[in-house]
């Protein structure tokens, strides 16, 4: 982990499944991808009768959802730790994910003086993410002040 706070930039692309972190102005070219350990939906088990199959069936999602919910928790918390040397951070995803990690940020303190930046997307090509993240920066007036 980066021990001192540099000027720099990142660009995440992130869904339940992965996360890759880019460094657009690093000389380095490689996107790091972090893996998820969400569970994915099931089909649930066949119960044997009927009074049973609607107890089982509220327990049972009750409990998929608490896994899936501390599976989110965890996955965003390993993120931020990867985030937080950043002073800049755009993060692309669909609405939804994307938005529950940025409530999960604004909760964190290590993110006050960081500014962080979403943009909804559909799933990208690794080239093309690139592309975006270079793209976003270079035309941020704030990073231009910066640069120029």
């Amino acid at each position: 982990m980066k021990t001192s706070k540099k000027l720099n930039f990142a660009g995440v692309f992130m869904d339940h499944e992965k996360a890759g972190i880019y460094e657009p102005f690093s000389g380095e070219e490689d996107v790091q991808y972090h893996f998820s350990s969400i569970p994915k939906h099931g089909t649930r088990p066949e119960l044997q009768d009927e009074s049973n199959a609607n107890r089982g069936s509220v327990l049972h999602e009750y409990k998929s959802n608490s896994k899936t919910q501390n599976a989110i928790k965890k996955y965003f918390s390993e993120l931020s730790d990867l985030l937080r040397d950043y002073n800049h951070i755009v993060v692309f995803g669909s609405g939804v994910f994307i938005s529950e990690f940025m409530n999960y940020l604004e909760n964190d303190k290590h993110f006050s003086d960081i500014k962080v930046t979403s943009k909804t997307s559909d799933k990208m090509s690794t080239i093309a993410f690139k592309k975006a993240v270079k793209n976003f920066f270079e035309e941020d007036v704030a990073y231009r002040k910066i640069v120029i």
